[in-house]
């Protein structure tokens, strides 16, 4: 019998041995892989250069920015330094006919009109809308205000567009373009039937100017093209398709291109904040290279001083400032004048596509260029790929040109350069209104300072719950209650998480944060592309997973709690019956019904963010600026019944602290300070095994970084090596385990010892009286005796 035991006692300490050697190799290899990657991903210092002298920067003035060797300046200024104002100063006027009818105007830039703050009564038709209006020019290089012009309050769009249908002079059609200007000064007020009406009317107005040809109606033209500008600031649903809306914008593009090509015999621009329009002439028989180009500025509305004209170009010259630029090479015949119009929309509403689904506030500018009495030989553009909208990068686009009878974009004709790094480069073969459709991709943040740590924790914890478990499971007879099963469905749940969490936590399929350079030039669907369920399936799973055996974990800790309440109200330290029926339920049955819930509610093929994050294999929580955000599913699913899980874990834990272990007792033998040490050592035991340090997650979700990070460490640590520490308190303290690795460390004990040259063998001796007694064997040194006593 003694002979079964001590066999049955090797192969459970070989077994040990096998399993810890196994499980240290895959954690030493994991890593070390985490290492080697992350040493990988840090940029090696690049050796130094000879510093060069720079010239100094350009000290830009009124808050303007140097950039690429010039001053970009706000729409308010101009000039090489930003010292030149571009601006009327804020102004006092009157009605003429009647000076007690004050009104004021703020500071209004060179070729623009303002409003006046004072607006008409409450119960007027136009209700809380400007007054009057005011242009403010630029004459002998000094911003100047012209007269103000009024309008009734209780004029409508609709009066408006019975006048313009029967108007007989060019003076009528510039008080009524004055007049629309004005209604619409508010476009976030109108809705698609005032869109559609202003629409018609600014349509009527440009081809009346043609038929009155004068002075009078060019700057009724000029006036309406203000109102064009004013529309694109229209609220986007202001746009939908209903039919009459499309129909109205579509005659106003065709008007306006008409107007561009036939304004005059002269050149003439005309540049509002959403709108430009640039009409001239160019000399009969020979070629000509025409070079449109709108610069940059700090603002993202246009500019006259920023929008340039060379009509002496011999191809598209790149300006490393220019937001967009068209080239076109025309030839003219002998006998016959040409004329070249150019139109640039600041935004694309007017041009509403199907196929296309833009979701990012990100201005996409449409420009056109239009021919007459001419030959087109190539049209080349080109679209700035910088600015774009934050924690994105581009990763394809396309040349594309509007198609009014397919009511959509189309690349007909149309090639890219997707080679080109600053710029995107397009050549079409024929004019019209053109466009790039930009796709976009989130550069996630995929480095974590955290990983190492993490893994480094997980796997001790691994090793500890494996070893917690077996000595539960080999001690089960010593206990008659339902303790061990609990101890063991608790230990297994968090044993599979770190598990899961050191081989899968990783999303090896990452987004790279480089463009495509595709040349294919074809029509994309979306402004933005997001992972979707093909890109790593794998790490869909390893979410689901870890979501489903997390929460188990935090419910059998939960189901822990409540046995130890239950053992210590009742007399007997019973539990209620079929308890252990109801924790099984509960453990296990319970994420099994949230899981599902959670990702059948959230799940999209085409956005797998909308589960799980794409820097980590783990519920959705953080939006790409890397913030937490309550929408994603992690709040929901899982944050919120943990929460609550915790503070039934804390208010338990509370009870057994006051009640048993800093309870006074007076059988108490120990010392003062070592019952203090068994109570502390007690209550950190409890609060570990109940989890009450996850309650340092929920501090990570402090805004301020500093704190933030100060509590992710700390979290993380504490947390990743929980079951260690279960291991440390609950099985390498007690006096079970104590005694089950007496006959490890006897065994141990007789290995063979090499000391430098000499070999000592430990020759154990059993006497009846329990001593064990130690012979020293060395023939090269003088006899000595190691002993040692052992109490049983």
């Amino acid at each position: 019998m003694p002979e079964k035991q001590s066999w049955k006692k090797r192969c459970f300490q070989i077994t040990c041995c096998i399993v810890t050697a196994l499980l240290l190799t895959v954690w030493v290899w994991l890593i070390i892989t985490a290492y080697t990657k992350a040493a990988g991903s840090i940029p090696l210092p690049h050796p130094t250069t000879p510093s060069t002298t720079t010239p100094p920067a350009i000290q830009c003035q009124n808050n303007g920015t140097f950039r690429d060797g010039i001053c970009i300046c706000l729409d308010e200024w101009k000039g090489d330094y930003c010292e030149i104002a571009n601006f009327c100063e804020e102004s006092f006027s009157c009605e003429m006919t009647d000076c007690r009818t004050n009104v004021t105007f703020d500071r209004i830039l060179i070729g623009r009109y303002g409003y006046s703050k004072e607006q008409c009564q409450d119960s007027s038709t136009n209700m809380e809308r400007p007054k009057a209006t005011r242009l403010c020019s630029e004459i002998n290089g000094m911003p100047t205000f012209g007269k103000p012009v009024f309008v009734s309050c209780n004029e409508s769009l609709d009066t408006l567009k019975t006048e313009v249908e029967n108007v007989t002079s060019d003076l009528e059609l510039r008080r009524i373009a004055e007049k629309m200007q004005v209604l619409t000064a508010q476009p976030q007020q109108l809705d698609s039937n005032n869109i559609a009406t202003a629409a018609n009317i600014t349509g009527q107005i440009f081809l009346k100017t043609e038929e009155f040809n004068t002075t009078e109606t060019s700057e009724a033209a000029a006036v309406a093209i203000i109102t064009v500008s004013q529309l694109l600031d229209a609220n986007d649903t202001s746009f939908d398709d209903n039919g009459s809306t499309y129909d109205a914008v579509v005659k106003l593009t065709q008007s306006l291109e008409v107007f561009s090509l036939h304004n005059s015999t002269n050149d003439t621009q005309v540049v509002q904040p959403n709108l430009a329009v640039q009409s001239l002439s160019i000399n009969q028989g020979r070629n000509h290279g025409i070079l449109f180009t709108s610069l940059r500025g700090l603002n993202e509305t246009l500019v006259s001083s920023r929008v340039r004209v060379n009509n002496n170009a011999s191809d598209m010259e790149a300006n490393p400032n220019a937001d967009i630029q068209i080239f076109l090479n025309v030839s003219t015949e002998e006998g016959v004048p040409g004329r070249i119009g150019f139109l640039l929309y600041q935004n694309a509403k007017f041009f509403s596509s199907k196929k296309y689904e833009q979701t990012k506030s990100f201005s996409r500018r449409i420009v056109s260029g239009s021919i007459t009495n001419g030959r087109l030989n190539k049209v080349e553009l080109l679209f700035r790929a910088e600015d774009l909208p934050p924690f994105t990068f581009l990763n394809d686009y396309s040349c594309v040109s509007w198609n009014y009878s397919e009511k959509e974009w189309s690349t007909l004709g149309c090639t890219k350069d997707g080679n080109e790094t600053h710029f995107l480069l397009c050549s079409c073969s024929h004019t019209t209104n053109f466009a790039v459709l930009m796709n976009f991709k989130y550069n996630y943040r995929y480095a974590d300072p955290l990983d190492i740590i993490s893994k480094i924790g997980c796997g001790l914890s691994i090793v500890g719950l494996f070893f917690t478990i077996l000595f539960h499971v080999s001690t089960r007879k010593t206990r008659k209650t339902s303790v061990t099963w609990i101890w063991v469905n608790l230990c297994l749940s968090m044993l599979i998480v770190n598990i899961i969490f050191l081989c899968g936590i990783t999303n090896e399929n990452k987004q790279e944060g480089s463009r495509a350079n595709s040349t294919k030039n074809q029509i994309l669907v979306s402004d933005v592309t997001h992972p979707t369920s093909e890109d790593n399936p794998l790490c869909t799973v390893v979410a689901a997973l870890l979501h489903y055996f997390l929460l188990s974990t935090f419910i059998w800790t939960a189901v822990f709690a409540v046995q130890m309440y239950f053992r210590l109200r009742t007399t007997l330290g019973q539990l209620p019956k079929h308890f252990m029926w109801f924790a099984y339920g509960f453990g296990w049955g319970l994420p099994a019904v949230v899981m599902p819930i959670t990702f059948a509610a959230t799940f999209e093929k085409d956005n797998i963010t909308t589960y799980r994050q794409e820097e980590f294999c783990w519920l959705a929580a953080l939006g790409v600026q890397g913030k937490f955000q309550f929408s994603k599913p992690l709040f929901a699913a899982f944050l919120l019944p943990v929460g609550i899980i915790l503070v039934v874990n804390i208010v338990i834990f509370l009870i057994l602290t006051v009640q048993i272990f800093w309870k006074d007792n007076a059988h108490l033998r120990s010392t003062r300070k070592k019952s203090n040490m068994k109570k502390f050592m007690s209550t950190l035991s409890v609060a570990v095994l109940f989890g009450i340090t996850w309650s340092l997650g929920y501090l990570t979700l402090i805004e301020h970084d500093v704190i933030r990070i100060v509590f992710s460490f700390v979290f993380c640590i504490i947390n990743a090596t929980q079951g260690l520490q279960i291991f440390i308190l609950f099985v390498v303290r007690s006096s079970s385990f104590k005694e089950k690795m007496t006959p490890v460390i006897d065994y141990l004990s007789s290995v063979r010892i090499y000391l430098h040259s000499k070999t000592i063998f430990l020759d154990r001796v059993i006497n009846t009286n329990t001593q064990e007694s130690y012979r020293q064997l060395d023939s090269f040194s003088s006899s000595a005796w190691l002993s040692s006593s052992e109490t049983n």
